[in-house]
């Protein structure tokens, strides 16, 4: 029954067994008639798939809490911080720099530090740029692009792009296991 599955996923909610309280409350979702147990559901199928790092479908539920029309400021402000957080797992800082803006507007305590430091971040880093065609080999950076001998034009090209790119670009450049990310800081 619908209180039964509701009561056997809080069991397992209380001690943070997602593994096992995820299939629950994705039945109790879609067999609840009670509007209330539904979004119960929903909002734990949000943290949960959060914290299983399945961030595109906490992001789907988060998405689905959004569109209700009635829900508490507390579980609004859970849903966008979800969105936000699960967006900067999956590399969309446009999206998370979106839902972080507006948990600013109305959030407060720890939720609202959170939403200053991370719109801070992204004003203070707009010009990051990854590029996946990056490639680093002992520890000479070899660029996929050139500037061609006509300053207006950008064209992708060929690897010795960095004697040519060196008289146009100041920038520095930061190393991590998966990419490389250059940070553009001016035109010289």
């Amino acid at each position: 029954s619908e209180n039964a599955l509701n009561k056997l996923s809080q069991i397992y909610l209380n001690k943070d067994d997602f593994k096992n309280a995820l299939p629950i409350l994705k039945r109790l979702e879609e067999e609840a008639y009670i509007s209330e147990n539904i979004l119960f559901a929903q909002s734990n199928l949000m943290k949960g798939t959060y914290e299983t790092e399945a961030y595109e479908l906490a992001i789907t539920y988060a998405e689905k809490i959004l569109r209700k029309d009635k829900i508490s400021n507390r579980l609004e402000h859970d849903a966008k911080k979800i969105i936000a957080r699960a967006s900067i797992k999956n590399n969309d800082f446009i999206s998370a720099e979106e839902y972080y803006a507006e948990i600013e507007k109305t959030a407060d305590g720890e939720l609202k530090a959170e939403a200053l430091y991370y719109n801070s971040f992204f004003k203070n880093h707009e010009a990051l740029i990854t590029l996946d065609f990056f490639k680093l080999r002992d520890d000479k950076y070899t660029f996929a692009f050139s500037l061609p001998n006509t300053n207006n034009d950008f064209f992708v090209s060929n690897s010795n792009a960095f004697n040519t790119s060196k008289k146009f670009l100041v920038f520095g450049v930061s190393k991590s296991k998966s990419s490389t990310t250059i940070t553009f800081l001016s035109f010289a």
